[in-house]
Parts: structure tokens; sequence; C-alpha cells
């Protein structure tokens, strides 16, 4: 069975949409402690660099948190201890959902996202897509894995330090 084959209810695309709509907003509202309430206790984020797959504990990665290493970017994000002098205004786009995988406690689903980031008269886009795991939970979707994969993770990036 292909992808494409395996039947989808709509409920969990819509589902799985408005969360991740909501999961974008925060990030672009810089409601970071919403989106780390959003990781399951066991989540992780993950940047890769150079190639989308490789085990992420034998090569580096540009970004490869768990929950505990995300509050402490958000911390240092929160005091102003970072690189950059002035926040960036984000805006996230996403289109092409398609859940890959749901095996009725945990759904895989892939989107498109890209980023666009103005920094005083710097203008940035970050396309690429996601893989996410979402768990279902009492308390609704949490975030198991978030693997956003930037489609030009080979090339060197001046500035990181919005993306959590």
């Amino acid at each position: 069975m292909t992808i494409t084959d395996m039947p989808v209810d709509s409920s969990t695309v819509t589902e799985v949409e408005q969360f991740i709509f909501n999961e974008l907003l925060m990030l672009d509202e810089f409601r970071y402690r919403d989106w780390l309430d959003l990781f399951a206790e066991d989540g992780l984020f993950w940047l890769p660099s150079n190639l989308d797959d490789y085990d992420p504990a034998k090569h580096t990665s540009i970004i490869y948190n768990d929950k505990n290493q995300l509050a402490m970017r958000i911390k240092r994000l929160e005091m102003g201890r970072v690189v950059q002098e002035i926040r960036s205004r984000l805006a996230h786009q996403v289109s092409n959902l398609l859940i890959l995988e749901d095996d009725g406690e945990v759904i895989t689903a892939r989107v498109v996202l890209t980023i666009f980031e103005v920094q005083r008269s710097r203008k940035s886009m970050y396309p690429g897509h996601c893989i996410y795991k979402l768990r279902r939970t009492d308390e609704g979707l949490k975030i198991v894995l978030k693997k956003q994969c930037l489609i030009d993770n080979d090339t060197y990036y001046q500035h990181l330090a919005f993306m959590v």
C-alpha cells in the first residue's frame, strides 16, 4: 500500500492541520512557552544539517534538542542572550499536509514549510519540509518529534537564532 492509498479519516487531517497551524502561529508570535507546551516530555526538535536522514548521535545537526534543551534555548531567547540584536519578524507558511501513518496512538505527518524572516532590512527565506510525529494524549496532540529539513541544509547559515 502506498501512502496515497492509505485511508485517512478527514477528522484526523483537520485535527493535525489545526494543530500545526496553531503551532506555527505561536512561533510567529514569539509565544515560545506555549510552543514548548506542545511537546511531549520525550519530545525532540531536530534540524538536520547536510542530509535529511542520518543518525543524529553520529553526525552534526544544526539543532537536536529534547524538551529540556528547548526550554534552555527559550530562556536564552527571552533574556536576549542570543547573537541577534533585534528580534526577527517571522511568518511561517505551510502547505501540502500528508498523513504518512496513523497507528491510533501516534500520527506521522509531512508538510511543506517555508519560513520568512525579516530583521532590519535583511530578508531571508528558509524553504523545506517538516516531519511531525504527534502523540494522542488526554490533553490533545503532543509533539514527539518535529524534524524540520531545510532544502539547503548543506549551506552556511549566518543567522538562525530565531529557530527553536
